[in-house]
């Protein structure tokens, strides 16, 4: 069951008490309370890279960029490729790692914090997961903002020789942030999701699942084109298999990385020999479909024939903050295509070439997109496109962006943090608003039932009656003067169809009366000669007319005090109209 948080119900009950209505309202507010809560999701605001000391770079809030070092424990090739960094929702760094050790805040080895991915190769040769792209991934668990998993990969010859391109074991390691003080500490590590010898050494990365909640934690397959893919939820990590799509093509074993589209939409997997793979994604039901390909090289040079071009090492890919601009990057060269053109492979734009090695993108949190120099053919500046979702050299492209403190080589894997639910989750089966009389009953919900649905309704007025809480129709009454009930809707065949979503419904009463109002006989001579009408609403608006259409009284707000005593006697034509619109006509009798 979804359950949303009590802010929800609030600000929803608060929007129907101004009397807006709910169905022109409904998607504005749900992008408003889905917008602003993505915008808080600052976990990609701190970037820890490089050796020793390490850079960090920080990205405020406000789209400033602040440019430190961090001084860490001093280990051999702390931070190459294979790292990870991670901050809370408001932007504070709370640890980062290199693949092997996991340090807090402070750049000290966090409790319990030696030893992820233990093996001759993080240790003995490389104290990290370096040379290898998107080894390592640091998610926030759903609904809690103290735990963290820290997924990660390893390259070892546990089964069997050793190829670097390859893994045996993709892991996940707890890290809870209540401990000491706040620093953290290791809870669990090197807990096995899947072993084999069919994973890729590196792409490894996540979109957040439809719900605006879980995530999807995809891990390409090697050679052969499979992705195996995990979902992360409150209740943990669980495997929900493996698709084949597309065609099989190497992957080099330093190079490659796999990313999604802003909006969760596209997945993108660069590989070896210059080609990208390109797919649709469903975030509800996790399958990719729609796959393509692009080869990214010059049109002055001619296709790659070896895994030992310099042209096919280190693949990595990039989409701009609209998804409309896609990146590659070809280790010395950069290139630009436009997904909305007929024709994508022919809107490559050469955008650079470099006279280094340059492996890794990464779209920032301020919309630009960086990409980092080889841990071999490292420098202290990273290559910048200012302007991604401007067309070809409008991009504006510099080799030298943003110059760091400090050598860097490689940059941390991040995924979407401000991605938001999907708009399937923003329509429910509640029903229009509706107004009724008091101590009268109405149905809820939609006409038509949906019967893989189970739906629970709630009302947020105790004076309410609601005949079946599990049914799509309901027979409510209420004595509240507004009442706002809602609907759950959980699908029981499978979580993953975004069946599961939550609607709200307004019924507003009012005292009804009878269509010729009970008025009696008024008697001009009478101790009180006034017009008055039984249990009148207050801001009732009132009309009188004779017999020959002539108005004889009018008011806005009746308050029982027109005097007929100057009035002739006769039959008089009673029109009122209540606040909540409805009309009525009766008749009024005066005698002498």
């Amino acid at each position: 069951m979804f359950t949303k948080p009590k802010w929800w119900l609030s600000i929803k009950y608060t929007l129907f008490l101004l009397n807006t209505s709910i169905a022109t309202l409904g998607v504005a507010v749900l992008v408003f309370l889905l917008s602003s809560e993505a915008s808080a999701q600052r976990h990609d605001a701190n970037w820890v890279m490089g050796n020793l000391p390490v850079a960090k770079i920080a990205f405020n809030s406000n789209g400033t960029i602040l440019h430190d070092t961090l001084q860490v424990q001093k280990f051999y090739r702390t931070f190459g490729w294979g790292s990870a960094s991670i901050s809370d929702s408001a932007g504070n760094l709370q640890f980062f790692t290199n693949g092997y050790y996991v340090f807090d805040k402070n750049g000290e080895v966090m409790q319990n914090g030696v030893g992820i991915n233990h093996n001759w190769y993080t240790w003995d040769d490389w104290k990290g997961l370096n040379p290898i792209l998107q080894t390592v991934l640091i998610l926030p668990q759903p609904g809690n903002d103290s735990i963290y998993y820290i997924f990660h990969c390893s390259i070892d010859d546990t089964c069997g020789s050793f190829i670097r391109e390859r893994l045996c074991k993709f892991y996940y390691t707890v890290i809870d942030m209540r401990a000491n003080d706040g620093l953290g500490r290791v809870f669990s590590k090197n807990n096995v999701l899947k072993e084999g010898n069919l994973l890729a050494g590196g792409q490894l990365t996540a979109c957040r699942h439809a719900n605006g909640r879980d995530w999807w934690v995809v891990k390409n397959g090697y050679i052969d084109p499979v992705y195996y893919k995990f979902v992360f939820s409150d209740t943990g990590v669980t495997y929900i298999g493996q698709q084949t799509i597309g065609s099989g093509f190497s992957h080099y074993e330093f190079g490659g990385t796999s990313v999604f589209s802003p909006d969760g939409t596209k997945f993108a997997s660069g590989r070896e020999y210059c080609r990208v793979s390109l797919m649709d994604f469903n975030r509800c039901t996790g399958e990719f479909s729609n796959p393509d390909s692009i080869f990214a090289y010059s049109s002055a040079h001619s296709a790659p024939s070896s895994e030992f071009d310099s042209a096919t090492f280190a693949f990595s890919v990039a989409f701009s903050a609209s998804g409309r601009y896609f990146y590659a990057n070809a280790a010395s060269e950069v290139y630009q295509y436009d997904l909305q053109a007929t024709d994508v492979q022919g809107s490559e734009v050469l955008l650079a070439t470099y006279d280094t090695l340059y492996v890794a993108m990464q779209l920032t949190p301020n919309g630009r997109i960086y990409i980092s120099p080889s841990s071999y053919f490292g420098s202290n500046y990273l290559a910048a496109i200012h302007h991604p979702d401007s067309a070809g050299v409008k991009c504006q492209f510099q080799p030298d962006g943003i110059i760091l403190p400090k050598y860097a080589g490689g940059m941390p894997n991040f995924p979407n943090f401000r991605l938001g639910a999907s708009p399937i989750y923003q329509m429910g089966d509640a029903g229009p608003n509706r107004t009724i009389c008091k101590d009268s009953t109405t149905q809820l919900g939609s006409v038509q039932k949906v019967n893989a649905l189970i739906y629970n309704w709630r009302s947020t007025d105790p004076n309410t009656y609601i005949s079946d809480v599990h049914s799509h129709n309901p027979t409510v009454s209420t004595t509240a003067d507004e009442a706002l009930f809602i609907v759950d809707v959980v699908d029981t065949v499978s979580r993953l169809t975004c069946l599961e979503r939550s609607d709200t419904v307004v019924v507003k009463t009012y005292t009804c009366y009878p269509n010729q109002l009970n008025i009696p006989t008024i008697i001009k001579s009478g101790s009180h000669p006034y017009l008055v009408i039984p249990n009148l609403p207050a801001n009732t608006a009132v009309q009188v007319y004779n017999a020959a259409g002539q108005l004889m009284h009018e008011s806005s707000n009746y308050q029982n005090n027109w005097h007929i005593g100057n009035v002739a006697a006769g039959v008089y034509a009673l029109h009122t109209r209540m606040s909540n619109g409805t009309e009525q006509r009766s008749k009024v009798v005066v005698v002498d």
